[in-house]
């Protein structure tokens, strides 16, 4: 009796949260004479402070980006990156931050406006001819405000800026490997932030594969997922890291004046996740508060028109 009135009560507690069905992992034969699965990597890197919002904040979104690379072809990414730091920074050792991109500082600036030029066109040159899938989350942090005045969503989200895109990004990355990936596994890489914030986002990971999320169940995170996250440091000099670093500006831009075109926005729209369903707004970027992303992503009224058809899909 005592156990059921807990349980009651507990539940009562729920009773204004909203149900959804939660997507679950497909039964899936496999044996010791299947193909081992492909692995895909997720590289994390973010723009912006995940803190709650100051009176005084001049760039109130912050972005988590993610780079998604086929480990088989990670060599041949990492060579690439590799050799265009050698060619026009000097040395492929240079480790390649966005502040100095953005500000024209450090192996970005010269004395000469037209080398200074070619060195910033090469940037964008550089992150198209590589080979990788965009997955990404802005959170609009006036407009969670104004929503959600103490930060705390609903029972599903957690109240952290970063961690919230966190669970963003690896719902998509997990439908990613399902269906791009053909039932491939994923491994996720974060910088290094700290070790109190490092624990704190692979808490937040583990409790995904753990009770998963309002949309999808814990056993489809751990099917799909390693269980950890690789945590490094900038000296690492990660390329996959440097590419979401200098992706995670220009969205996190965009979110916030849609009407603008900041610098490599053009390359990285292309390179937006679609679902397979040519449905980037749903797959690729997620903005919350909502706002219409199919304005920002989608300009073929083809593609516009797809994706207002409903296919069920397994995010929010």
């Amino acid at each position: 009796m005592q156990r059921a009135a807990g349980v009651v009560m507990r539940l009562s507690g729920r009773a204004g949260e909203q149900i959804k069905p939660r997507r679950k992992v497909h039964n899936l034969i496999r044996n010791e004479d299947s193909a081992p699965r492909r692995e895909y990597l997720l590289f994390l890197d973010e723009c912006g402070g995940h803190a709650p919002l100051s009176e005084d904040e001049r760039f109130p979104v912050f972005c988590l980006c993610g780079v998604v690379v086929d480990a088989e072809r990670y060599t041949t990414f990492d060579r690439q990156w590799k050799s265009w730091k050698a060619e026009w920074l000097g040395s492929w050792r240079i480790r390649v931050h966005e502040p100095d991109v953005r500000r024209r500082s450090d192996r970005f600036h010269s004395n000469d406006p037209d080398r200074e030029s070619e060195i910033i066109a090469s940037v964008g040159k550089a992150l198209d001819e590589l080979d990788f899938v965009c997955i990404s989350a802005v959170i609009d942090k006036r407009a969670l405000s104004e929503l959600h005045g103490d930060g705390a969503v609903d029972g599903f989200l957690p109240s952290s800026a970063y961690l919230m895109c966190l669970d963003f990004v690896i719902e998509r990355f997990v439908h990613f490997l399902y269906y791009a990936g053909s039932d491939a596994r994923g491994l996720v890489f974060a910088e290094s932030r700290g070790a109190r914030e490092d624990a704190e986002v692979h808490a937040e990971f583990i409790r995904l594969l753990l009770e998963g999320t309002q949309w999808q169940s814990d056993s489809w995170f751990r099917y799909q997922l390693r269980p950890y996250i690789e945590f490094l440091r900038k000296e690492r000099n990660s390329s996959g890291l440097q590419v979401a670093d200098l992706l995670s500006r220009p969205i996190a831009e965009k979110a916030l004046q849609p009407s603008t075109s900041p610098e490599r926005w053009e390359i990285v729209k292309h390179k937006f996740y679609d679902g397979c369903q040519a449905r980037p707004a749903s797959y690729g970027l997620k903005i919350y508060p909502a706002v219409d992303v199919s304005a920002i992503l989608v300009e073929d009224p083809a593609l516009k028109a797809n994706e207002d058809v409903d296919t069920s899909p397994s995010t929010d």
